[in-house]
């Protein structure tokens, strides 16, 4: 992968950014203009659905919604709908983000992904707890690979397969950032797929930068589902 997570802008700077691209002086202060912040919860595929089918709708009623978006941050299902949306409107095709992207959102979000993650749980993921040595992919390569097709045929973009780092890299538009939270085992402390970083910003002390601790970029998909796990229906995450 391209991206490089040391190289990510911070989250202060991406701030110092978004305010640079919307604040206007205005009678002894700053007019801004509004700055969203989504939080989404978990849920499974409902929440999934809930978060794309709200910021879809969000984003063809509201001119410029996505650009007055600064942050999402999501686990679980919500991390899922919230990566979808971000990456229909960094690569998406022009259809989508000219006309309507709730079709875009919903065409992803309703695919049957669950017929290939089981296909996989009972052959190769089984019969590779029979082999002692690593062989086969798990049931997780076979879920995000599917992310990527589905993502690739609705919204024309490659970016589930590709580098997550790269969407806060210098000179690239850090915004809508996001933030994927999942659970460190090691110390119960939230680890979040950050797209900007966060590991030396005092609003997040009492959690970890993942691609920080990681010391590598990973991709896109494997970023949202690292915040989705869900027991038995992925397969423990680690590295």
């Amino acid at each position: 992968l391209a991206g490089d997570p040391a190289q990510r802008v911070s989250a202060a700077a991406a701030l110092d950014a978004w305010a640079h691209a919307h604040c206007k002086p205005a009678r002894g202060g700053t007019d801004c203009g509004p700055l969203v912040v989504v939080a989404t919860a978990g849920g499974g595929i409902r929440a999934a659905y809930w978060t794309g089918i709200v910021l879809g709708h969000l984003h063809d009623k509201i001119p410029a919604f996505d650009d007055r978006v600064f942050a999402i941050s999501g686990v679980s299902g919500g991390s899922v709908g919230a990566s979808v949306y971000r990456a229909i409107v960094t690569g998406g095709n022009a259809q989508c983000r000219r006309d309507s992207i709730l079709p875009c959102t919903t065409g992803i979000l309703t695919h049957d992904y669950l017929s290939p993650l089981s296909a996989s749980l009972l052959y190769p993921d089984l019969v590779q707890r029979f082999v002692p040595w690593p062989q086969l992919p798990d049931r997780a390569k076979t879920f995000e690979t599917a992310w990527e097709h589905v993502v690739q045929d609705h919204a024309g973009t490659a970016a589930f397969g590709q580098s997550f780092a790269a969407l806060g890299a210098p000179g690239q538009q850090p915004w809508p950032a996001l933030f994927l939270n999942a659970t460190r085992s090691e110390n119960g402390r939230r680890i979040i797929a950050a797209s900007v970083r966060i590991d030396n910003e005092p609003a997040f002390k009492l959690a970890n930068d993942q691609l920080s601790v990681l010391g590598y970029d990973i991709r896109f998909a494997s970023a949202a589902h690292n915040s989705a796990r869900f027991p038995y229906v992925s397969p423990p995450g680690s590295w």
